[in-house]
Order: C-alpha cells, then sequence, then structure tokens
C-alpha cells in the first residue's frame, strides 16, 4: 500500500495566491451587495447576489482549508464521509418535508464535530488556526442544529459562525502570506549559492 504524502500548499505558491485573491474578491463583492441591500437599491438583486457571494465564499474557504489543512490525510477522514452522506440524506429529507429530517440532520451535525474533535485531540501541535477551525466545526454544528429545530436566535448563531468563519480565512490568508516571504527568501539564497 503506497503511503499518502501531505504536500504544503505553500509548495504551489501561485494557486495560494491566486485562491487569496478569489477569496478576498468574493468577501469584497459580498460587502458591496450587503451595502446595496441596505441602502434599498435593487433590494430583490442585491439580497440574490448577497446570499450568492456568501455562499460562494464559504464553500470556496470550506475546500481550501480542506484542502490545505491535515485532516484529509488523517484516518479520520474515512469517517466523515458516513456523517456527510447522512447529512446529505437530512437535507433531501429536509427539502421534502418528510419525517426524521430534524433527527438525520442533528446526529450528521454531531457526527461531524465529534470525527473532527477526535482528529484536534490527536494532534500533537496544536496552532492557533487548529483552535479557531475547532471553534467553527462547533459553531457550525451548532447553528445547523438550532436552525433545523427551529429555536430562536438562529440569525445570531448563523452570524456569529459567519463571522468566526471570516476570522479564519484571514488567519490563514496572512500565514499563507507569513510562509511565503519566509521561504522565497530561503529560495533567492539557494538560486544565489548555485550561480554564484
Amino acid at each position: 500500500m503506497r503511503a499518502r504524502v501531505s504536500c504544503p500548499h505553500s509548495v504551489y505558491p501561485m494557486k495560494g495566491k491566486i485562491i487569496s485573491l478569489l477569496l478576498i474578491a468574493l468577501f469584497l463583492m459580498w460587502c458591496f451587495s450587503n451595502i446595496l441591500f441596505a441602502s434599498g437599491i435593487e433590494p430583490e438583486m442585491s439580497g440574490i447576489m448577497t446570499n450568492l457571494f456568501s455562499s460562494i465564499f464559504c464553500l470556496t474557504g470550506t475546500i481550501w482549508l480542506f484542502y490545505t489543512g491535515t485532516f484529509r490525510i488523517s484516518i479520520y477522514f474515512r469517517f466523515i464521509f458516513f456523517a456527510i452522506a447522512l447529512l446529505l440524506v437530512g437535507i433531501l429529507f429536509k427539502i421534502q418535508h418528510w419525517e426524521e429530517a430534524t433527527m438525520l440532520i442533528s446526529i450528521a451535525s454531531a457526527g461531524c464535530f465529534t470525527i473532527y474533535l477526535l482528529h484536534y485531540i490527536s494532534k500533537k501541535e496544536k496552532k492557533l488556526l487548529d483552535n479557531i477551525k475547532l471553534l467553527w466545526v462547533i459553531l457550525v454544528a451548532v447553528t445547523l442544529i438550532i436552525t433545523v429545530n427551529k429555536l430562536s436566535y438562529s440569525i445570531w448563531a448563523r452570524s456569529i459562525t459567519y463571522w468566526i468563519f471570516l476570522a479564519l480565512i484571514a488567519l490563514k490568508i496572512i500565514g499563507e502570506q507569513k510562509s511565503q516571504q519566509t521561504i522565497n527568501p530561503k529560495i533567492s539564497d539557494e538560486k544565489g549559492k548555485i550561480f554564484n
């Protein structure tokens, strides 16, 4: 069996810069559409734009965090598929207004949280970004459960989750930029040694 090799995202600096710029552009478009919505200019279109840019930003950011993180190379990666499959079935049940949708989504959310918590506990070295990721996963799970059960304060839970996610993405982008700054001088020093 071939071993999986972790390939840090900083090895491909161009991809990191493109994704960082894409996330910043999506965030700025989301801010602009919120300003349009709040000012009352084309409320229907700006509302659609707000939801669209927010969804694309969250999806792109989540995929980027997943791709650059260590979770995908851990043993827990295999188990998350079951929780995600259960979550998708629960969402389909919810769309169809079938019974037990709330229970399926709640169990799947708790399963995703538990699997990520086990991954977090098994990490030998925990950084600030890891702690914020755990907080974000907890908030996503709690927000899903609150929203699906139609409990009060679901708008506050979603807002807090979104702002934690923004902080997480900002820290990740800053971390990527710092790692590029530390890698590039090493590369230029090695080039200088080779060519001199």
